[in-house]
C-alpha cells in the first residue's frame, strides 16, 4: 500500500524555489531526470508530472493519478503540503475573547444497524489555555508555558430501536498553526463503552485506545507527528484555515489519521490525502441559504484506494461559510463523509453555555 512521508526509506526535500517533496533519494532522482526541478536540499509527497504523482512503493517509483483537480496541468509543481494557518483572519478574531462559545447545531444522518438514524448534532467551539504537563485546561491560563488551543467539541446523541447511542469526539487545536495538540473519542451505549485518546507533542504522536467489543481491550500507539499531519476529526475546524480567496490551482496536502468516531477500534495509521478547492456555490440549508467554499478531501490515489479502510470510504466534503467576518468566521456549513455521516447547519449563536444561570 502506497504511504506517505515519515516512513523510515523517506526524507524530506525542498526545492531552490521552495517546493517541498517526500520521498526516498532513488525517488528524487528520478525526478530530476523527469522535471526541471535541479537541485534539493534535505527539507520527506512526490512531484507531480503532467497529471501524475511519482510515489516510491518499495523500490519502485509509480505514477498514481491526484483525483479530483482542476484539469490544469500540475508540470513540473509539487502537491503542497497544507498549511491551514495561511488564512488567519477569522481564528485572530477578537470575538473568540468574547468569554462565550461558537455553538452550532447541525441535521445530521448516521447510519446505524444499516439504517439512517437522524438526530441534532452539537459543535461547540472556543479558545482555551491548555496544560501541556496534563493535557488538560490550564488550572492557571497565566502560568508560564501553556498553550492556547481552539477546543472544538463534537456532541452527538442518536436514538435507534432500543437504546440511544452517544459520541463526544473533541478536538484541541494549536490556535497559532491549528496544528493538533490532542483528540479525543468516547463512545457509550447500552452494549459498552469505547475511548480513544490522541496527544501530540509536535514530533510524536502518543495514542490509547480501548474498545469493548471481543477481541478489543485496551491498547496503545505512537507514531512520528509529520508536517502535514492532522486528524479527520479536527477538519471541520481546521479547514477552516483554507486560503479560499487565493485559493490554489491544484490539490494540497495531509497526512490524515482517519475518522475516529465509531464504537470499533480504528485505523490510527495517517494517510496521504489530497485537499481540493472546488469553488464557491449557494446552498440552501435549514438555517437559510448561505454563500460556502466547498473543499473535497480524498484519497491521493493508486489501485489500492488508500481512501478505502476496513470496507469503508474514507473520503469527504466540507462547505465553510465564504463569509471569514465576525458573524460566520468560516464556519463549516454542511459536511458529507465516512460512514455515511451527513450534516447541515440547523442554527448557530454565541453562547456561554457552561453557565447555569
Amino acid at each position: 500500500m502506497i504511504r506517505g512521508c515519515g516512513r523510515t526509506t523517506f526524507r524530506r526535500y525542498r526545492s531552490e524555489s521552495g517546493e517541498r517533496f517526500c520521498g526516498s533519494a532513488e525517488l528524487i532522482q528520478e525526478i530530476l531526470m523527469r522535471s526541471s526541478i535541479k537541485r534539493f536540499t534535505r527539507s520527506t509527497v512526490g512531484v507531480i508530472s503532467g497529471s501524475a504523482l511519482l510515489v516510491l512503493a518499495g523500490s519502485s517509483v509509480v505514477l498514481i493519478s491526484v483525483g479530483a483537480g482542476t484539469g490544469d496541468s500540475f508540470a513540473d509543481n509539487e502537491v503542497p503540503i497544507f498549511e491551514p494557518a495561511l488564512d488567519s483572519s477569522w481564528r485572530t478574531d477578537p470575538i473568540w475573547y468574547d468569554g462565550k462559545a461558537e455553538y452550532a447545531v447541525y441535521d445530521a444522518v448516521r447510519p446505524i444497524y444499516g439504517n439512517d438514524r437522524h438526530y441534532e448534532a452539537v459543535l461547540i467551539t472556543n479558545k482555551q489555555q491548555m496544560d501541556p504537563k496534563t493535557t488538560t485546561k490550564s488550572a492557571d491560563w497565566r502560568a508560564p508555558g501553556q498553550v492556547e488551543v481552539f477546543k472544538h467539541n463534537l456532541r452527538e446523541v442518536i436514538p435507534t430501536e432500543n437504546y440511544v447511542y452517544k459520541f463526544l469526539t473533541t478536538a484541541f487545536v494549536r490556535t497559532d498553526d491549528l496544528t493538533p495538540f490532542k483528540v479525543t473519542m468516547s463512545s457509550q451505549e447500552d452494549c459498552g463503552a469505547t475511548f480513544k485518546h490522541f496527544v501530540a507533542d509536535g514530533k510524536r504522536v502518543k495514542a490509547d485506545m480501548f474498545v469493548y467489543f471481543p477481541d478489543g481491550g485496551p491498547t496503545h500507539f505512537e507514531f512520528a507527528q509529520n508536517e502535514g499531519l492532522q486528524f479527520h476529526d479536527d477538519l471541520s475546524l481546521a479547514l477552516r484555515g483554507y486560503p479560499f480567496e487565493n485559493a490554489p490551482k491544484h490539490p494540497m496536502t495531509v497526512s490524515l489519521v482517519p475518522d475516529q468516531t465509531n464504537t470499533h477500534a480504528t485505523s490510527v495509521e495517517p494517510i496521504p490525502t489530497a485537499v481540493v478547492f472546488e469553488g464557491k456555490e449557494s446552498l440552501k440549508l435549514p438555517i437559510g441559504t448561505v454563500e460556502a467554499y466547498r473543499l473535497r478531501v480524498g484519497s491521493m490515489g493508486g489501485s489500492d484506494n488508500d481512501s478505502v479502510i476496513n470496507g469503508l470510504d474514507q473520503s469527504s466534503s466540507y462547505w465553510f461559510a465564504a463569509d471569514g467576518g465576525p458573524d460566520w468566521l468560516h464556519i463549516m456549513v454542511k459536511y458529507e463523509g465516512p460512514y455515511r455521516v451527513k450534516y447541515e447547519l440547523k442554527s448557530k449563536k454565541r453562547w456561554a453555555y457552561w453557565k447555569r444561570n
